[in-house]
């Protein structure tokens, strides 16, 4: 049985509360990351150039979008001389006791969702990849050595919408064209990925949209909404890993991002018809 916790007018259960105070931790610390820039005098740029980050990953620490390392923030502990603060402060984060493991892996919130938005810049969405193109990419692009952590990888990625359709969510993905068209080892692998999301979507498994032209797209990095009974968390990704996020505004914001997306983007139908070209092209390749 679930322990639950009166908050105001709202009833919560216990676990979600322990989902909120983790989430919480971050942006803590990047308010505490401002507060001591802003009082040692200190631009983004003029702490990023002293601790050898860019001023973007500055601002996204303090707007705990990306989560920091210890080692950033011994960096910026002796930058701004804080005795130690900000190190204390990730401590605190990351090694909170009453935090249970499941809320450190994304997938694990979505184990409990109702609906996923996800939106992915760079490579095919984890959730619509085929085993073997999510091998390729773990095995080769992030450089893992060990076959059999790839492996493990890849049967997580490719069971996931399976298991999202099981429960009856939604799942809605938008997707730049320019990822579909940029060729991942090689022919034959992404005709078979696209063939693979094609039939996902004439199954009803998800909705998917191509977002053929995006001036702004560089500046968009890949994030999920998820959608739980009674709360919406989101999930931004990077180079350096994910970090979840709880801020109200923080997830609003993502929410209003992939409205204007989904605005952009190619209808669902006329999405199929360009997914089923590309493959028709790349299936030309491996015939060539």
């Amino acid at each position: 049985m679930s322990t639950i916790v009166e908050t105001g007018c709202q009833t919560v259960s216990m676990k979600d509360r322990i989902v909120f105070m983790a989430l919480d931790q971050w942006v803590k610390y990047g308010e505490e990351l401002r507060r001591l820039r802003e009082q040692a005098g200190m631009t983004q740029r003029q702490l990023a150039d002293r601790v050898g980050l860019s001023h973007a990953m500055i601002g996204a620490i303090e707007r705990a979008i990306r989560k920091p390392t210890p080692d950033y923030s011994d960096h910026f502990d002796a930058a701004l001389e804080t005795g130690g603060t900000l190190r204390r402060h990730w401590k605190d984060a990351h090694l909170r006791r009453d935090v249970p493991e499941w809320f450190r892996d994304a997938l694990a919130l979505e184990s409990q969702a109702v609906e996923i938005r996800e939106f992915e810049s760079l490579v095919v969405p984890g959730i619509l990849q085929n085993h073997e193109y999510a091998t390729h990419l773990e095995s080769t692009l992030r450089q893992r050595p060990d076959p059999e952590a790839v492996a493990k990888d890849a049967e997580t990625r490719t069971a996931r919408l399976p298991e999202l359709v099981s429960r009856g969510a939604l799942v809605k993905v938008v997707i730049p064209e320019r990822v579909l068209r940029h060729q991942m080892h090689s022919p034959g692998l992404m005709q078979r990925q696209l063939g693979y999301m094609s039939q996902r979507i004439e199954a009803a498994a998800c909705t998917v949209q191509v977002l053929t032209e995006a001036p702004c797209l560089e500046t968009v990095f890949p994030f999920r909404i998820i959608l739980l009974n009674d709360h919406i968390v989101a999930y931004a990704e990077g180079a350096g890993g994910g970090v979840l996020i709880n801020h109200p505004d923080q997830v609003n914001r993502l929410v209003e991002r992939f409205v204007r997306l989904q605005s952009e983007a190619l209808p669902p139908a006329h999405s199929l018809r360009l997914i089923k070209k590309l493959e028709d092209n790349y299936a030309a390749a491996v015939d060539d």
